[in-house]
């Protein structure tokens, strides 16, 4: 069995070390982003094909919810599943970017991994 691919779109460096670690024990392949101004998200998450997407609503310039609306009515990329996460109280409108899960930082461990293995399968 393949390893599955997780994608972390993060600004806090600390919090994208400590899920890549989390994550690589689970045996995930990992890619991080801290910021997406210099390349296209269509094309790299279409190249990366990655089986879940971990993203920060709060993306340094960019809001999560924005940027996960248009993957979702992005023809290429609208499959890929999308975990939102925040430290803010987004859980009531996170939904309208039509993610698939949202998950509220700080976030129990335990929930996190079985939401992406879940959806990872």
């Amino acid at each position: 069995m393949s390893r599955k691919r997780l994608l972390i779109l993060d600004d806090d460096y600390n919090i994208l070390d400590s899920l890549s670690t989390l994550f690589e024990y689970e045996d995930y392949n990992i890619v991080t982003l801290s910021q997406i101004y210099t390349i296209n998200i269509f094309e790299d998450i279409s190249l990366l094909k990655p089986d879940v997407i971990l993203m920060d609503i709060n993306f340094g310039k960019f809001n999560g919810m924005d940027l996960c609306l248009k993957l979702k009515e992005n023809t290429q990329t609208a499959a890929y599943k999308i975990i939102l996460m925040s430290a803010g109280d987004y859980g009531a409108v996170a939904f309208n970017a039509k993610c698939d899960f949202y998950i509220q930082k700080p976030f129990q461990t335990a929930l996190l991994l079985a939401t992406v293995a879940q959806l990872a399968s």
